[in-house]
């Protein structure tokens, strides 16, 4: 009897992996590309996004005396675009949306 179960559980293993292996090896396959497989890249969907991180100090300039001055008052935002991973020969997406930050900007140009 024991010896049963085991063969038993040795198939549904087999199967199992079986099974597993196949399905992600037919999610990989594209009709369209030319060695048969999606080739994904990242594809813009929504404009930026912008979040603000806060003020930060900066150097200004210098007074009569050679000494630094330093201003807080330029606003840090870090700038967002939303993403998505979509194969460049059939359009198939994997995933979902997700978001990338591109930049940061200042709100005075302080170079």
């Amino acid at each position: 009897m024991k010896k049963i179960y085991k063969r038993i559980s040795a198939v549904v293993i087999a199967v199992s992996v079986f099974m597993c292996a196949s399905l992600f090896a037919f999610a990989a396959v594209c009709p369209t590309a030319p060695d048969g497989v999606h080739h994904f890249d990242h594809k813009q969907v929504g404009g930026e996004s912008r979040e603000y991180q806060g003020n930060h100090r900066y150097l200004y300039g210098y007074d009569a005396n050679g000494n630094e001055i330093f201003r807080d008052n330029c606003q840090l935002y870090s700038v967002y675009v939303s993403c998505v991973n979509e194969c460049k020969y059939c359009n198939v997406q994997n995933g979902g949306q997700h978001r990338h930050m591109i930049k940061f900007e200042h709100s005075i140009d302080h170079g």
